[in-house]
C-alpha cells in the first residue's frame, strides 16, 4: 500500500512538473517578445543618440574616429591611414563639416620635443599652402601649412600646456588647428595624398629624410641599425644638417 502511494506521489509531481512547463512556454513567448522589442527600441535609440551626437558634438565626432584609425610605421616613424596628407607634412581629416589638421609624425621627429606651437587666432582665414602653425624647440622651429583653404574655427589649447603631445600622439590627442571647410573644399581634398598613395609618399620622404642628414659624416655612424629615426635622431641634426633637412622637407606642391 505504501508503495502504491509512493508511485502515485512520483507520478503526480511529473505531471505536476509537465503542467508547469507547458503552462510556462506562452509566458516564456511573451517575455522573448517583449524583450526583443525593448532591444530593437534600444538600438533605434542608441543609433538616433549617435547620430545625434555626431551632428552636433565635435568631441564625440573625434572620439568615435578612433575607432577607426589604422596607424603605419616606417623606420621609427607613424602615419595614421585615416588622414590626407600634404606636401607640407600637415595632414588633414574631415569631421562632418570641420577639418581637422595636424602635424605629421616626422616633423617633430626631427625638431626634438616640442616645447611651443604657435598657432593662428581663431576667425582668420587661410588658404591651402600658407603657414597655418608652427612648431618650436630652442631657436629651431618648422613650418606646417594649411592643406586646405577654411577658416581657424579653434585651436587644439591643450598644446598650451602640452606640447609634447605633437611627438607623443600626433594624429589624436597632438592635432593643432579645427578649420571650417569652404565651397572649394572637395578640390583641396582631392588634392591631397590618401592612402596608398599617401603611404608611398611619406615612405619616401623619411628615406629622403635619412638621404640628407647621412650626408654630414658625423651622423652616419648613429644609424648602425641599417637608418631608422629614434627617439634621440634630432641630437645628431647639426645646424648644416638642419638647413639640408628643412630644403628637403619643404613644400613642393
Amino acid at each position: 500500500m505504501t508503495t502504491q502511494r509512493h508511485q502515485f506521489n512520483e507520478w503526480l509531481a511529473v505531471a505536476g512538473s509537465v503542467v508547469l512547463f507547458l503552462m510556462a512556454i506562452p509566458v516564456f513567448a511573451v517575455l522573448i517578445f517583449v524583450l526583443r522589442a525593448a532591444l530593437l527600441a534600444g538600438a533605434i535609440l542608441g543609433l538616433g543618440t549617435g547620430v545625434a551626437l555626431y551632428v552636433t558634438s565635435r568631441r564625440f565626432r573625434v572620439w568615435l574616429n578612433t575607432f577607426t584609425e589604422q596607424v603605419e610605421t616606417y623606420k621609427g616613424l607613424r602615419l595614421s591611414s585615416d588622414v590626407a596628407m600634404h606636401s607640407g607634412h600637415g595632414w588633414a581629416r574631415m569631421i562632418g563639416a570641420e577639418v581637422m589638421v595636424g602635424a605629421d609624425d616626422l616633423l617633430p621627429a626631427v625638431l626634438g620635443p616640442v616645447q611651443r606651437v604657435e598657432m593662428p587666432p581663431v576667425g582668420q582665414h587661410v588658404a591651402r599652402g600658407e603657414m597655418l602653425f608652427q612648431l618650436r624647440r630652442g631657436d629651431r622651429s618648422v613650418a606646417v601649412p594649411s592643406p586646405m583653404d577654411g577658416i581657424v574655427v579653434t585651436n587644439n589649447e591643450v598644446l598650451e600646456r602640452e606640447p609634447g603631445l605633437v611627438n607623443a600622439d600626433p594624429f589624436r590627442r597632438g592635432w593643432a588647428v579645427m578649420l571650417r571647410s569652404e565651397p572649394g573644399v572637395a578640390r583641396d581634398w582631392n588634392g591631397l595624398r590618401r592612402g596608398q598613395e599617401a603611404g608611398a609618399w611619406f615612405r619616401g620622404e623619411v628615406d629622403r629624410l635619412l638621404a640628407a642628414v647621412q650626408n654630414d659624416g658625423g651622423a652616419v655612424l648613429t644609424m648602425a641599425d641599417g637608418g631608422a629615426v629614434t627617439r634621440d635622431f634630432y641630437m645628431h641634426i647639426d645646424d648644416g644638417a638642419w638647413r639640408r633637412v628643412k630644403e628637403t622637407l619643404g613644400d613642393r606642391s
